[in-house]
């Protein structure tokens, strides 16, 4: 089978953008994560690894680096938060 047309991945991109509307950018998303996906697929078939363990483990790289971004830009949000608090303090008073 050829890492281009694993079931795998477009199983897992049909799960994740189910119920995203149609627009360009969600299909440009869709298809960079596949270019993105199929790269790392191939590389680790590559490296031994057959298709369907190489295509679990190429999703599991790309799941684990958008929960550490989401992480890291939570911590952002709540840093940028608390500074604002810090600069702009709210007065109890209503005068």
């Amino acid at each position: 089978m050829n890492t281009t047309d694993s079931p795998n991945i477009h199983r897992y991109l049909d799960e994740v953008f189910a119920g995203v509307a149609s627009m360009p950018e969600s299909q440009d998303l869709r298809e960079e994560l596949r270019g993105n996906l199929t790269a790392r697929v191939s590389e680790l078939v590559a490296g031994g690894l057959d298709e369907q363990a190489a295509a679990k483990t190429a999703i599991s790289i790309v799941v684990g680096f958008v929960w550490s971004w989401l992480a890291l830009v939570a911590g952002l949000i709540v840093f940028m938060l608390v500074l604002a608090r810090m600069l702009f303090p709210t007065s109890s008073k209503d005068n």
